[in-house]
């Protein structure tokens, strides 16, 4: 049978190695935990540093075994980073290359079997690079575990990692910044002028600076006349420096004719970062209830005239045709004038 692997990590919020056991009521977390090394899981829910670039600092790790059966683990430094899609924190996988805090920690094993209702304690050492760039660097260390299983006759290799976080900053200068970048939005305008259209809004929050960021995000759209279309508020818990969330935003109640604005707002603390794009929707049935309207006034107009024993005017016909094929061709490529009509302004910046 073939085998695949999956892997899942979990994030704790929490020389010699030393082997302790653990009591039967510290499984309210799972039958394993990763924590900083203490009186136990709270004591010091995760590990943070302050320090300089060259400097050098020695910890140790707890991890704890609550199941009734001993586990092996293969334990490792990781990077941290920001998933794209919904901005999760989480841990690099120890097949993914380590740049970063994951590459200056050395632990004094990598592999360790932890009896049941046990848990051991492992040293490791953080050196800092001479060469380290102020600000911070975010990283921890995984428990690793791997179990086979089967699934439709696919053999499958489980990977579950339980983590503790480490955050590392930098001495220097702090330099905090939010950004939007790529803000667009695809309209659907309604077919029907008792309708309502919907629309897509995409943009990518990006942090900027060189710290972590708690951003809130707020995009109100507005129509024509001022009007709030829409508006939702997002909250990013943990944006590390430089990590990039791409967000996609569902939304109707697109008009059927005039100007619409998105704008979109980051804050975290005295940062504000405001970036805003407009589009013009002209729904189809517009141009094409104009051309309707204007005929029949043409119409009416030539017909007074025949009643008031007035000649015909060609250019009164001409004029009706001309309104008709123009109306029935501006419908026609209605979107496409849409889409090109569409402009981003970047209204604000970090201040």
């Amino acid at each position: 049978a073939s085998v695949a692997s999956a892997l899942v990590v979990v994030l704790g919020v929490a020389a010699a190695l030393t082997v302790t056991a653990v009591p039967a009521a510290a499984q309210e977390g799972g039958d394993v935990a990763v924590f900083p090394s203490g009186e136990g899981p709270g004591q010091r829910p995760l590990f943070a540093y302050d320090l300089a670039a060259g400097d050098v600092i020695e910890d140790t790790v707890t991890i704890a075994n609550y199941a009734d059966e001993p586990r092996t683990f293969r334990v490792y430094a990781a990077d941290g980073y920001n998933t794209g899609d919904v901005g999760s924190f989480t841990l690099r996988r120890p097949d993914e290359p380590t740049t970063g805090l994951g590459a200056w920690l050395e632990l004094a094993t990598d592999r360790w079997t932890v009896p049941a209702r046990s848990q051991v304690d492992i040293p490791f050492r953080l050196e800092v690079p001479t060469v380290a760039t102020p600000g911070d660097h975010i990283g921890g260390i995984v428990a690793l575990r791997t179990t086979a299983t089967n699934v439709d006759g696919v053999g499958l290799d489980v990977q579950r990692g339980v983590g503790a976080r480490i955050y590392l900053r930098v001495a220097g200068a702090v330099v905090p910044g939010v950004a939007i970048d790529d803000l667009s939005t695809a309209l659907d305008s309604p077919d029907l002028p008792a309708g309502d259209g919907r629309a897509v809004t995409s943009f990518a929050v990006v942090n900027t600076g060189n710290v972590r960021s708690s951003p809130t995000v707020t995009l109100r759209v507005t129509g024509p006349f001022g009007e709030i279309l829409q508006e939702e508020v997002a909250r990013f818990a943990d944006l590390l420096p430089g990590s990039r969330v791409e967000v996609r935003h569902e939304w109707s109640g697109v008009p059927s004719f005039g100007p619409v604005t998105q704008t979109v707002t980051v804050t975290d603390g005295d940062l504000v970062y405001e970036r805003s794009a407009s589009n013009w929707v002209l729904s189809w049935w517009v141009p094409a209830a104009i051309a309707v309207v204007l005929a029949l006034a043409i119409g009416l107009i030539r017909r007074r005239r025949r009643s008031a024993g007035l000649p015909a005017v060609a250019d009164l016909t001409r004029a009706a045709v001309t309104v008709m094929v123009v109306s029935v061709g501006f419908a026609t490529f209605s979107a496409d004038i849409a889409e090109a009509a569409g402009a981003e302004v970047e209204l604000g910046t970090n201040g």
